[in-house]
C-alpha cells in the first residue's frame, strides 16, 4: 500500500512512531481522544493501535504526520463486511491537505477492496473532522450516537461501498 507523493509516503506503522505522534498531536485530535477515553491521549492512541488490523502512517520527509487504521467488524460471515476505520495527525497536515485528502480518497478506495461499510463514531464538537469526512462522502446519523468514558457525544457516521448503493 505504499504511494508516494512529493515528499509523502505511506509506510506501516512501527513502534517508534507511538510517541512521536502522540507527543505532536493537533488538539483537536488529543481533545477528541481524551474525550472518548477519559484518559491521556496517547493511552487511547494506544487503545486504537492496539485493536486495529491494519494500521498506516503518512510521512512527510520521513517524519510521521498521520497515522490511520482499520478493524474488521463484520459480526457474520454472510453479513457485510465492516470496517471501523479512524485516523489522527500532526498539525503538518495542515500543509498537506490536498495530498492528504487525494491519499485518504485512495485508503477509502482500497478499504472498500475488502469492506461493504466503514464506519466509527466522531467527537460532536469535531467540526474539522466532519467536514473532513463530508468531503471523502461520508455520512453522518445524528440521532445515533453513544456517550463515551468522558461523557461527551460521539456520532455515528459512516460510507457504503458503491456496489451496495446500486439498484438491482
Amino acid at each position: 500500500m505504499t504511494r508516494k507523493y512529493p515528499d509523502i509516503i505511506i509506510r506501516e506503522y512501527l513502534e517508534t512512531d507511538l510517541e512521536y505522534l502522540a507527543n505532536n498531536l493537533r488538539d483537536v485530535d488529543r481533545r477528541e481522544l481524551e474525550a472518548l477515553f477519559d484518559e491521556p491521549a496517547i493511552e487511547g492512541l494506544k487503545y486504537s493501535i492496539e485493536n486495529a488490523d491494519s494500521i498506516w502512517v503518512v510521512c512527510h520527509k520521513q517524519i510521521p504526520c498521520m497515522i490511520f487504521g482499520i478493524s474488521d467488524r463484520t459480526e457474520e460471515k454472510e453479513e457485510a463486511r465492516s470496517g471501523l476505520i479512524w485516523a489522527v495527525g500532526t498539525d503538518e497536515v495542515y500543509k498537506h491537505k490536498k495530498a492528504l485528502h487525494e491519499i485518504s480518497q485512495n485508503v477509502i478506495n482500497n478499504w472498500f477492496e475488502e469492506y461493504d461499510v466503514l464506519f466509527n463514531y466522531i467527537w460532536d464538537e469535531n467540526t474539522l473532522h466532519k467536514t473532513w469526512l463530508k468531503s471523502l462522502g461520508f455520512l453522518f446519523f445524528e440521532e445515533d450516537y453513544i456517550i463515551s468514558a468522558a461523557e461527551e457525544k460521539f456520532v455515528f457516521f459512516c460510507q457504503f461501498h458503491p456496489d451496495c448503493l446500486e439498484e438491482e
